[in-house]
């Protein structure tokens, strides 16, 4: 687990990774030999700033070329991104996404993936309602046509252009990219569904 902000891990993301049935791994830096063991890197970004993915403590100016490589060689990429503009193309394959930053529906979001795998899990099962309440839960999406072919969409903001949660396959791995603020929820604001449930 890694934070963007910190440069490391945040201890906010433990108990979720605990509550997944998994074992938390911090992650100080971003190099070849840290990444190797890791089946998931579980990335937040607290920050607001666009091109904050690759400033200073940024996943992708300190450790582009690893994460790429992990994630090629089967590593699974987590990412929840309140920046959004400016990250697409630091993701593994993911420079022709579009992504938008915008408020305008984001306290409405739906769940799009409605697989028992995506909806229920160790900490309970989501619908519309309980994942978010109706609360302020995204900081923008991405352009559904502009996702690399196979995606899988998970959320969107009640628009079916406007995708706020999707995952794709790269190469041997995976990236699963978020535009909710989780880190926000971690630290304990309600609704607690994103804590409880949705994170786990």
């Amino acid at each position: 687990y890694y934070d963007v902000s910190l440069g490391y891990g945040s201890s906010n993301q433990v108990a979720s990774i605990t509550a997944a049935g998994l074992t938390p791994i911090l992650v100080n830096t971003l190099t070849a030999a840290a990444l190797a063991p890791l089946g998931v890197l579980y990335v937040q970004n607290p920050s607001n700033g666009s091109g904050s993915m690759r400033g200073a403590n940024g996943v992708f100016s300190n450790g582009f070329s690893e994460v790429m490589n992990a994630v090629s060689n089967g590593m699974t990429l987590v990412i929840h991104d309140r920046a959004v503009d400016g990250s697409a193309s630091y993701l593994p394959g993911g420079g022709g996404i579009s992504l938008i930053r915008d408020f305008e529906f984001d306290s409405f979001i739906d769940i799009v993936d409605s697989s028992n795998l995506f909806k229920t899990g160790p900490g309970g099962t989501l619908d519309d309602s309980s994942l978010d309440g109706g609360n302020s839960s995204s900081h923008g999406y991405a352009v559904a046509d502009t996702l690399p072919v196979g995606s899988y969409w998970l959320l969107n903001n009640g628009n079916t252009t406007q995708i706020v949660a999707f995952s794709y396959a790269y190469r041997l791995g995976d990236v699963i990219y978020s535009s909710v603020p989780l880190d926000y929820y971690l630290d304990g604001a309600t609704p607690l569904s994103f804590r409880q449930v949705y994170a786990p």
